[in-house]
């Protein structure tokens, strides 16, 4: 064989081994960005995901918002002197575009006269219960709540300063910690 034989045999040899190599090589970068672009949009599909549920939550909180509780001190003149007689009151209003059912107004002390949990309180309507036996010291209004299932099922309770809860079935309002 001349020089120029074997440095063909070479060349060929070389070209064969690079033939066999480059693809290779070429899959491994092509594998490792398509994994990163994989990983990226799993990513993106997460990121999209936990963004509609915040959305779906802050839209239920939004309209468990709009269920208001208030108190109300009252003054009742007892014509006995000039003494009168504090009473409280708490107002329920659902501002929502749902009803809500299953409604229980509550106050730190006393007694609720409502005679029975109100089963519904449709959009739009304003419910009123008495306290019998407060402690009514403080001129200020007590802390009151409302504990209602929305038209999902959910039950929650909502607070006169706002805060808002949401109960397991087997959990009380006045047991469980308030989240503004």
């Amino acid at each position: 064989m001349r020089g120029l034989e074997v440095a063909l045999l070479w060349v060929t040899a070389i070209g064969t081994v690079l033939a066999a190599i480059v693809p290779g090589v070429l899959f491994f970068f092509e594998r490792r960005g398509r994994q990163a672009a994989e990983k990226a949009l799993t990513a993106e599909r997460r990121d999209r995901a936990e963004a509609e549920q915040r959305r779906a939550e802050a839209d239920l909180l939004a309209q468990v918002r709009r269920v208001a509780v208030w108190p109300t001190l009252l003054p009742f003149h007892s014509g006995m002197g000039p003494t009168t007689v504090m009473y409280l009151t708490v107002h329920v209003a659902n501002h929502s575009d749902n009803p809500v059912f299953n409604v229980v107004p509550g106050a730190p002390t006393g007694t609720m006269d409502t005679g029975t949990p109100w089963q519904l309180v449709t959009p739009g309507e304003e419910m009123v219960a008495t306290v019998d036996g407060a402690d009514l010291s403080s001129p200020e209004p007590p802390r009151c709540r409302v504990e209602f299932t929305d038209v999902s099922g959910r039950r929650w309770a909502r607070y006169s300063d706002g805060y808002v809860v949401r109960l397991n079935a087997d959990q009380l309002a006045t047991s469980s910690r308030a989240e503004r």
